[in-house]
């Protein structure tokens, strides 16, 4: 019976595994044999002198909008930046600068050329601004003067006939005004906060003061590419362009076959948003207008922007022609999103299981019971286990009796190996004889399965866990819990102890167990498995073994037999 348990959790922990490197951004760097060493002069980005800007200083954001055409900065005050990103990107930053000398093809040393650009500017932002908020403006958007909500006017074959220049300057109150004019056609673009949190209200008049009719075409509004700074962390989830499309959330993915090249799509239908997001933080794009389309592309780089196009009719001499829509700089939190409306909150991906238990708002109510999501996780864990003691006591007591069979299942198998057919009849006859349900030891585990998955797609999305502390060296239960480095090596300190517990587990439920390399192996795999995982579902598996333990021993005392 052992084994059929120890099955059932290796599948269901094996799948798991699976659906947390499905969506894992490969971290291998390209290289070839030792080819003869050449000094490397790194030359990183120099933006721009020519350059005015305007700030905007709100409860929520720091936001400075910039000549070049957008926002060159957005700074959530209410989120800060992690240390953990900087160690992690430092460590990936000292190994590209070992490889670069090696790589013979000059593609792939572009690419790395530009991989160290960016993390050089990312780990200089994370220092420099270090607890002063999370920057949603990234290095692509910089870096490609594309700053937010960066547009251009393409003919009706798609080729650009007016592209953004320099623009002048204007603060009126909370109002910042951009005014460009190129052949004859003059753009203003007005920027101004909304009254929801993180939502940005854009207007945009286009005229033609050229004595002739302009040309007409689309005019496309985008932002990207990517959403602020990286943060070094693992990502569980899915990452790409979101868009809200004839009322369902579609999931943009470009081909495997595109990976290292540049591609562009559109979708089509009654689009009520396009957006580009990380892990807990969105850029958004919503339409006051229908659209004709929406735009998606993705670079060399694998990094996304998205957009929305709309047709843009000739314009005669003299006239004007407006355009609203919202733009929303902001986290990825369902009570600010739902606050925007048009289903924003659909982008927060909870899993099947997340949102059939509703897990965020649970936790969020024993968050207000304890003003810690350590202690709410706790607590989590100690409700779970209430609900499954009556099975966890049947499960008990059916391995006892298991074990107790287990003379007679040898002799069955041993008298019937020949015949595997009968051997199975035996052996349920066996069962029903003494009535015990086979599949009773494993029932528990099917039943905290969902759970612990529900947790799972929770814990790797919830931008409440970010940054949340439990106790002493567990600072941020979305990350690992690293007590320190050895050698470049991180000491996570729950893994171990939950192997630790499951081997205790395997011991006290199973005190003459006869297959020993299971009961060693199982603990081992699972602190393998676990090790890397966010220190928040660590801990809710480690206090379940824990209570788990208590429960078996309360049973033994008290409940001796059915």
């Amino acid at each position: 019976m052992e084994k059929r348990i120890f099955l059932t959790f290796f599948i269901l922990l094996l799948l798991l595994f699976f659906l947390q490197t499905l969506h894992q951004p490969s971290t291998k760097t390209p290289s070839s044999p030792p080819a003869k060493e050449r000094a490397e002069t790194l030359t990183f980005p120099t933006f721009p002198e020519k350059e005015s800007t305007e700030s905007l200083l709100l409860p929520y954001a720091h936001v400075v909008v910039s000549s070049r055409g957008g926002i060159k900065s957005c700074r959530l005050q209410s989120y800060k930046e992690r240390e953990y990103g900087i160690f992690k990107l430092s460590e990936e930053k000292k190994r590209l600068k070992e490889t670069l000398p090696r790589i013979r093809k000059e593609e792939e040393r572009r690419k790395v050329l530009y991989r160290l650009k960016k993390l050089t500017y990312t780990i200089e932002q994370l220092k420099k601004f270090k607890g002063k908020g999370v920057e949603l403006i990234s290095f692509p958007e910089i870096y490609s003067s594309s700053l937010p909500p960066s547009l251009v006017f393409l003919d009706g074959r798609g080729n650009p006939i007016f592209q953004e220049t320099e623009y002048t300057l204007t603060k009126r109150d909370k109002e910042i005004i951009l005014s460009s004019e190129k052949e004859g056609i003059s753009l203003v673009k007005k920027i101004s906060p909304s009254s929801s949190p993180y939502l940005w209200k854009v207007e945009l008049t286009i005229s033609n003061n050229a004595p002739q009719r302009s040309r007409g075409g689309y005019l496309r509004v985008f932002c990207g590419p990517e959403v602020g700074l990286e943060e070094g962390e693992r990502v569980y989830a899915y990452q790409g362009p979101l868009a809200f499309i004839n009322g369902s959330l579609e999931k943009i993915v470009f081909s495997r076959r595109e990976k290292g090249r540049r591609s562009e799509t559109e979708r089509y239908g009654k689009i009520e948003w396009v957006a580009i997001q990380n892990k807990y933080f969105t850029q958004v794009i919503i339409p006051h207008s229908p659209p004709a389309s929406a735009w998606f592309s993705k670079n060399e780089h694998e990094e996304f922007s998205a957009g929305l196009q709309w047709e843009l009719p000739p314009l005669q001499s003299g006239e004007s022609k407006k355009l609203d829509f919202y733009l929303y700089l902001g986290p990825k939190k369902i009570e600010n999103l739902k606050a925007v409306g048009k289903s924003l909150q659909t982008m927060v991906d909870m899993g099947y299981f997340g949102n059939l238990f509703r897990i965020i708002y649970l936790l969020k109510f024993l968050y207000r019971i304890t003003h810690n999501y350590g202690l709410a996780i706790v607590l989590l864990t100690i409700m779970v286990n209430i609900v499954l003691f009556p099975l966890s006591r049947k499960s008990f007591h059916s391995l006892k009796e298991m074990q107790k069979l287990h003379p007679y299942i040898e002799e069955i198998r041993r008298k019937f190996k020949d015949n595997p057919q009968r051997m199975n009849k035996e052996m349920m006859e066996l069962y029903r004889k003494h009535g015990i349900n086979p599949l009773g030891g494993c029932l528990p585990v099917v039943f905290q399965m969902p759970v612990f998955i529900a947790l799972f797609t929770t814990l790797r999305n919830a931008i409440e866990l970010r940054n949340a502390p439990f106790i002493g060296w567990i600072k941020d239960l979305s990350l690992p819990d690293t007590l320190l480095y050895l050698g470049g090596f991180p000491l996570n300190i729950l893994p171990l102890l939950m192997g630790l517990t499951t081997f205790l587990q395997q011991r006290i439920g199973s005190p003459e167990t006869r297959n020993p390399t299971m009961g060693f192996f199982m603990p081992i795999f699972l602190i393998f498995i676990f090790y890397n995982f966010p220190s928040g579902l660590v801990l809710y598996w480690f206090l379940n073994s824990v209570i788990n333990i208590l429960e078996q021993l309360w049973i033994v005392k008290f409940y001796p037999s059915q």
